[in-house]
């Protein structure tokens, strides 16, 4: 609500002044001090970003079972990225469920429990984070090697492949001579937590 300030916007999120729920403004203000810097500021002079941070509080202050969010980090900065990837993280250790549409996999990775990728209208892989990570050799060799993968399964992480590909989230890497490498990436991080390699896998003789 752009005319109320920060302050009034959460107080207004919340459930009951009188019942004790999992979170408090100051649980808000210690996730992201930048808005206690703005407590008795109208919403509407926030930043993008800020106001994004301010929903996502307004909707916490209600203590509810289940979170739906759609592309939360679209055009924020990167900082506001980490401080959002560390929110999600935070309403998964208090037992709250995340109904999470993200462009950016490796925060999806971290905080799934299961996940489905979408490709040009429909599924394309469906599994847990540790499932994408951890393919059957063979599935990715052939997958990455035959121009028109034969089997259902090595159609389907074929699909994977090529979407996360045009997302910019996976590198694939074929070096003559040795297996490909398929790169976890995020354009907006560095490091080792949101860039790293997912795996080696072995060609097979086709």
């Amino acid at each position: 609500f752009p005319t109320l300030t920060v302050r009034q916007n959460l107080l207004l999120g919340q459930k009951s002044a009188r019942a004790a729920g999992r979170w408090k403004m100051d649980d808000m203000f210690a996730l992201f001090p930048r808005l206690k810097e703005r407590v008795d500021t109208q919403a509407g002079f926030l930043s993008g970003g800020e106001q994004q941070m301010l929903t996502l509080c307004r909707t916490l202050m209600g203590d509810p079972e289940l979170v739906m969010i759609d592309e939360p980090t679209e055009g924020l900065a990167p900082k506001i990225v980490e401080q959002m990837a560390e929110l999600f993280l935070e309403i998964k250790r208090r037992g709250v469920s995340i109904l999470l549409v993200e462009q950016k996999l490796a925060i999806a990775l971290d905080i799934s429990e299961r996940l489905y990728v979408m490709g040009h209208g429909r599924i394309v892989f469906e599994g847990s984070p540790h499932d994408i990570r951890s393919i059957p050799a063979r599935a990715w060799a052939e997958a990455l090697a035959l121009p028109e993968p034969q089997s259902l399964g090595a159609r389907r992480i074929a699909d994977a492949i090529k979407w996360l590909n045009e997302e910019k989230l996976i590198a694939v890497e074929r070096r003559q001579g040795t297996a490909p490498t398929v790169t976890l990436l995020d354009p907006l991080r560095t490091g080792d937590k949101y860039s790293r390699p997912i795996g080696r896998y072995v060609s097979l003789p086709l």
